[in-house]
């Protein structure tokens, strides 16, 4: 359980980071009103994003999410983390369906499973929407 939390808490970090490099990288636009972001170098989506993320749950009260992100943040970390796949993120109930470039029966289609299981709180789930079919996180095989 506890190496479980750890493999979790790095998976977040890990994304998060990615989401944070990305964005960076994607948007020419700053914030030069704060000059604790060295001198506007972070792009004000990026500050809005990670002001959100400090703030709990600014559009919903999500217990149990990594960071208390709100249904928005989720969708935006999971977009920007896989913009190079097209990916469109949207929820239905507590399903966040992620649509996206590619092949259901690719063999790395379960790779981005993982990483945006690790937003998510227990009993939300991650269905990948390709063009030939959809793939449930959930039932993925595991590596044991």
């Amino acid at each position: 359980m506890r190496r479980s939390l750890f493999i979790r808490a790095g998976g977040i970090a890990g994304l998060l980071g990615l989401v944070f490099a990305t964005s960076a990288c994607a948007t020419n636009a700053t914030d030069t009103s704060d000059p604790s972001n060295g001198g506007g170098a972070a792009p004000t989506e990026v500050i809005e994003v990670s002001d959100e993320s400090a703030d709990g749950n600014a559009a919903g009260d999500d217990d149990g999410r990594a960071f208390g992100a709100s249904d928005d943040i989720i969708i935006t970390a999971v977009e920007r983390t896989l913009e190079r796949k097209n990916a469109k993120a949207e929820w239905a109930g507590s399903t966040l369906r992620v649509t996206m470039d590619g092949s259901a029966a690719a063999p790395t289609a379960s790779l981005p499973c993982l990483g945006i299981e690790t937003l998510l709180a227990d009993g939300e789930d991650v269905t990948l929407v390709f063009s030939d079919g959809e793939l449930i996180c959930a039932d993925r095989p595991t590596a044991r």
